[in-house]
């Protein structure tokens, strides 16, 4: 009995699940939008001052040049080590 009521009431279970993700993720969308938008605004002038677009291109800029000096960094280490342990 249990199982059969589970299963009449999983289709719309799963129906108010997803609208619930879909209104949630709107919400999310829209909020990221206003920050971003206060972020441009705080920044504008330091972007303009080096060169970007907004803070979130810069930020992607030294995320990319910390990932690249952090493998660099892991080379260079483990290179050290190999040639220690000849």
């Amino acid at each position: 009995h249990v199982e059969r009521e589970l299963k009449k009431l999983s289709p719309d279970l799963k129906k108010s699940a997803q609208t619930s993700h879909l209104n949630l993720s709107s919400q999310i969308t829209a909020l990221q939008s206003v920050i971003d938008t206060a972020e441009d605004g705080v920044f504008i002038s330091f972007c303009s001052h080096i060169g970007v677009e907004n803070v979130r291109e810069y930020e992607e800029r030294q995320l990319k040049v910390a990932e690249e000096e952090s493998q660099a960094r892991l080379r260079f280490d483990q290179q050290v080590a190999r040639l220690t342990h000849q």
